[in-house]
């Protein structure tokens, strides 16, 4: 991949792009800490950001006069813009017209930040990009590790108390079906936090080696080893060996070598500190491997997917509009977002969002190649992953990885 010379301007742009993301993910990272409620709306902190963020671009397409459009990301943003109008018809069709529009609203949001970062991402901001958002999970991380220390030395009296099985605010810890307690740091869900950390540390190890950089990918390892999100484990497997082929001649010539041995390395430090940590609290590692994952066959999802697909057959091409799956199922969430989609929105709906989806997983497979872009290459198809167990649909962390993508995209096109 060809460097440019940078630019005055274009540098400011990196700083701006570098500093969005730091925020957005920070701010994922802090749900759990609550939300500012105003005039009726809940304001969470990645929407905050995103006011924050939407300045820094406002003042550089103003005053810097300085934006990237590429044709990767025109693509990207006309599929974007079609599937936000759906959503809006969706709204005005919602069985709870309110929350559909605010849903409408998370949506526009969405869009915003996409633009941002695609719009001043490029390839010379992705090694600083990569050592900040680094930093912030190396902080994060260690934050969650030491609320979950603190919760597992107190643990006989939190697993006798169910009043403190889900404390207020919902940070540090929860305690989960068969007594697991499990770490959330500030971000209020376990398997979101396992997602949500998953690219602060995957870009931690593009970096150089240092201190710095085994002991936070250690601490962020733990904290998502803490977190014991069956499906994250599950779908970074997959997905590493997945990418791990696609990426083979690549990685063959020793481009990629340095990552996937990175993952490799980390992985092992990992277990046996986690092992050894294990052992040292008195807490029989394959005991609660068994717990969590006996629990699987106990609370099936699939049987909330049947009563969902029972809707298709009157509603395939327009839904049941936005909002619909959780009056179906009385106020729960479905835990799929796939299906989330064709069922709120129809064939048509889902037909938009799959071609952008499948737009930036196309042209991820291509930015793979470059040794600094791989952890979101990497971040991008462990989330599609997550889709079939969560819902994420209108989340931001599908809008800035698939700007970052798509931002990268036109430098392969110039080898």
């Amino acid at each position: 991949m060809q460097v440019d010379r940078v630019s005055p301007r274009r540098q400011i742009g990196n700083r701006m792009v570098v500093l969005a993301a730091a925020l957005v993910f920070a701010a994922l990272h802090v749900y759990g800490v609550g939300v500012l409620r105003l005039y009726g709306f809940n304001i969470a902190p990645w929407d905050l950001s995103f006011f924050v963020i939407l300045l820094l671009w406002l003042f550089c397409l103003a005053r810097v006069r300085y934006v990237r459009l590429n044709a990767h990301v025109l693509v990207g943003l006309f599929f974007a813009t079609l599937f936000t109008i759906w959503i809006g018809i969706e709204a005005l069709r919602s069985p709870m017209p309110d929350r559909g529009f605010t849903l409408f609203l998370q949506q526009l949001r969405n869009v915003g930040i996409f633009l941002v970062v695609a719009t001043l991402m490029s390839h010379e901001a992705l090694l600083q990009l990569n050592r900040v958002v680094f930093r912030v999970g190396f902080v994060i991380a260690a934050v969650a590790l030491i609320l979950f220390g603190n919760a597992m030395v107190h643990r006989t009296v939190i697993l006798a108390t169910p009043s403190l099985w889900r404390p207020e605010p919902q940070i540090g810890y929860l305690v989960d079906q068969g007594g697991v307690i499990r770490l959330i740091g500030l971000a209020r869900d376990p398997n979101f936090y396992s997602l949500w950390m998953a690219p602060l540390l995957l870009a931690g190890l593009t970096l150089r080696q240092s201190p710095e950089k085994w002991v936070g990918s250690l601490f962020m390892g733990l904290s998502i080893v803490f977190a014991m999100s069956r499906t994250f484990i599950l779908v970074f497997v997959i997905s590493t060996i997945f990418l791990f082929f696609c990426t083979w001649k690549v990685s063959g010539r020793g481009g990629l070598r340095p990552y996937f041995s990175a993952i490799l390395s980390s992985l092992i430090v990992i277990c046996i500190s986690g092992s050894l940590l294990a052992r040292f609290a008195d807490i029989s590692v394959w005991d609660v491997i068994r717990r969590r994952y006996q629990l699987i066959f106990e609370a099936p999802r699939w049987i909330v997917w049947e009563r969902l697909l029972a809707y298709l057959p009157d509603n395939v091409l327009f839904g049941i509009g936005s909002r619909g799956v959780q009056v179906a199922l009385g106020g729960m969430y479905s835990h799929n977002s796939y299906l989330d989609l064709i069922i709120e929105t129809g064939v048509v709906g889902f037909a938009i969002w799959a071609a952008l989806t499948l737009v930036v997983t196309v042209d991820a497979i291509r930015v793979a190649s470059y040794a600094l872009a791989i952890p979101w290459v990497h971040a991008w198809f462990i989330m599609l992953g997550m889709f079939f167990a969560f819902s994420l649909v209108y989340n931001p962390f599908y809008w800035i990885i698939a700007g970052i993508i798509l931002s990268l995209a036109t430098n392969c096109d110039r080898e």
